[in-house]
């Protein structure tokens, strides 16, 4: 009698793993998607960007708002450009797939896309929003990825950020 011992081929053993590694791939980035990690990791990013200026303004700021941070879309991305007295810097705060919408006080909306954008300077005694005359700052901004939220929100007195999922 004749046994057929075969078993598998290094070739078949290849093709098994390389199938496991593309539906791991796919399985991770859905989960990234589902759990909105690029929303959390902008909003993280747009607080550490205020702290900045903020930081800098009460140390070096001459007074008024010479150092500001502007928070912009540029092709699918979010960016903070940083403005200190003169001098611009751009950080990365978001990749694709985002929605920036910042909320005044008054309800008011301003998505951030095309030429919008939110800007932001502090007081250099107070570290709270620098008031500049008839301009209402956005307090809230929310950052969606698919179905989920992060709110950051800016206290205009003291100039605290916080963010939370929304």
């Amino acid at each position: 009698m004749k046994q057929d011992n075969r078993g598998t081929t290094l070739i078949e053993l290849i093709v098994v793993i390389a199938i496991m590694a593309v539906l791991a791939g796919i399985l991770i980035n859905t989960t990234g998607f589902l759990t909105g990690k690029k929303a959390k990791d902008c909003a993280y990013r747009i607080i550490a960007a205020m702290s900045q200026v903020r930081n800098e303004t009460m140390g070096k700021s001459k007074g008024g708002n010479d150092i500001s941070l502007a928070i912009v879309q540029q092709g699918d991305e979010i960016y903070g450009r940083m403005d200190f007295k003169g001098t611009v810097s751009e950080v990365l705060l978001g990749k694709s797939g985002l929605m920036v919408v910042g909320y005044d006080s008054d309800g008011n909306q301003l998505p951030v896309e095309g030429s919008n954008e939110l800007v932001y300077s502090f007081d250099r005694a107070t570290g709270g929003l620098y008031d500049r005359k008839c301009i209402s700052y956005y307090t809230t901004i929310v950052i969606t990825e698919g179905n989920v939220s992060w709110r950051v929100t800016i206290e205009p007195i003291t100039g605290r950020t916080a963010y939370e999922r929304n």
